[in-house]
């Protein structure tokens, strides 16, 4: 993945546990982690037909098999292919996939940045610079709904305009 989508992966991290700790939720951190770091690796290379979630779920399976609890396992994976699911809720995609949406939509659009410290969201910004990734994530995002009709990300691109709102986020502050 580049560089900009990498950030946007510790960001969409930091955020999450950060939204996490604001509502008093009470998070694994590890796995919303590895669950950040693997949540958009499959717009790199969509799949006609697959939703990109799926990718990064499987990688989750390859690559903590072992390592995991079977549990903590599915919990990761479902929360990679949840973290699109416009309206998701605590109940429907778990705790790790509502706060990695939670994080993701926050750097990536701004939603709920208000809930957070000015200061704290600033130093995630610099720490992990957007370097363009507004634009590319716009593209990767139109290009997945397009190898994807009818997928949430056809769905969110279609009635939201997500890349274009990506591309209008207020930040960094």
């Amino acid at each position: 993945s580049s560089t900009p989508m990498l950030n946007h992966s510790w960001r969409t991290w930091v955020f999450g546990c950060a939204l996490a700790e604001r509502d008093g939720t009470e998070i694994d951190r590890d796995l919303l982690f590895i669950a950040a770091m693997l949540h958009d690796v499959g717009l790199s290379q969509p799949t006609p037909g697959r939703c990109f979630t799926g990718r990064g779920a499987d990688l989750v399976v390859e690559l903590a098999a072992g390592e995991l609890n079977d549990a903590d396992l599915a919990a990761t994976a479902s929360a990679i292919t949840h973290h699109i699911t416009p309206g998701l809720t605590k109940k429907e995609g778990g705790e790790l996939g509502y706060y990695l949406q939670a994080g993701s939509a926050l750097d990536l659009g701004g939603l709920r940045a208000i809930r957070l410290p000015v200061d704290y969201v600033s130093r995630a910004c610099d720490q992990w610079p957007f370097d363009g990734v507004n634009v590319e994530a716009g593209t990767r995002w139109r290009k997945e709904a397009q190898m994807v009709r009818h997928g949430r990300a056809h769905v969110l691109q279609r009635w939201a305009r997500f890349s274009a709102m990506s591309r209008f986020t207020p930040l960094p502050p």
